[in-house]
């Protein structure tokens, strides 16, 4: 699924959308999220709501190619 934001403030939101659409429609649950270490993942209510539901937050490493590289290509 792809999401398009006009505002990093909506990221919060749509991944509690996202999480609920995967739970219900394929029946798995979403167990580690990846992000760039950007300022929206890093907000107190995403990592507790991550902590609560046992969701692994991993951050690439800025700039890395190897770690970003499939998603970049992607884009």
């Amino acid at each position: 699924m792809i999401y398009i934001f006009h505002h990093k403030s909506k990221v919060f939101q749509n991944f509690q959308t996202y999480k609920f659409l995967v739970k219900n429609h394929i029946g798995r649950k979403v167990k580690t999220l990846r992000s760039d270490n950007g300022g929206e993942y890093a907000t107190n209510d995403f990592k507790r709501f991550c902590e609560i539901r046992r969701i692994l937050q991993q951050c690439i490493t800025p700039y890395t190619l190897e770690q970003n590289g499939v998603f970049k290509c992607k884009n």
